[in-house]
């Protein structure tokens, strides 16, 4: 036999054939096969993750309607609470500037607490003013508008005298005793 080998590769010095880069079509059949089921259950898979991902995006767009929901009832409720507390607060303020007042000798209390301005004094946390300032603010309105408060003027006593004997004579013509005898008896 002659030592020349047909396709020139030394190992192929056997005789036996080439490896060829084929396959049975059985084998073919079956590896697409697997291949098709595969990019179907892959597919299966996508569309399975895309629902999943539009149902979150779905629950987060509710989530974000819910918190913004929840946001909008909280400022009602603090909307509301602050109204009660400032409905309070006026109430009681009013009261104690109405009684306070009222020993000043204030005419109308409600006109006097809407005349006066209290941005300069601050509520403590009874919901009241400080009582040294709030007589300080009702005194200055007393100087500002005097026309709410009572006049300070002392009425004269009873010029008849009490025993009810009036002189005939004018008070000028009348000696000092006579005189300090008639305010003695006056009442």
């Amino acid at each position: 036999m002659t030592d020349t080998n047909p396709s020139g590769i030394p190992a192929q010095a056997s005789g036996a054939t080439e490896n060829k880069n084929s396959v049975s079509y059985d084998t073919f059949a079956k590896v697409l096969n697997e291949k098709k089921s595969m990019q179907s259950k892959l597919a299966e898979k996508e569309a399975i993750l895309e629902q999943i991902s539009q149902e979150k995006l779905q629950a987060e767009g509710k989530w974000k309607e819910l918190a913004e929901a929840n946001k909008k009832q909280a400022d009602e409720f603090k909307n509301k609470n602050l109204q009660i507390v400032r409905n309070i607060t006026t109430k009681t303020i009013k009261s104690q500037f109405k009684s306070m007042s009222e020993k000043l000798g204030c005419l109308d209390p409600e006109l006097a607490f809407t005349a006066c301005s209290f941005d300069d004094i601050e509520v403590n946390d009874d919901f009241e003013f400080e009582t040294a300032k709030l007589e300080t603010k009702i005194q200055e309105l007393t100087k500002t508008k005097p026309h709410l408060f009572k006049k300070d003027f002392k009425l004269p006593g009873n010029l008849v005298p009490s025993n009810g004997v009036v002189t005939s004579k004018p008070l000028s013509d009348l000696s000092e005793t006579d005189l300090k005898h008639l305010l003695k008896n006056a009442k």
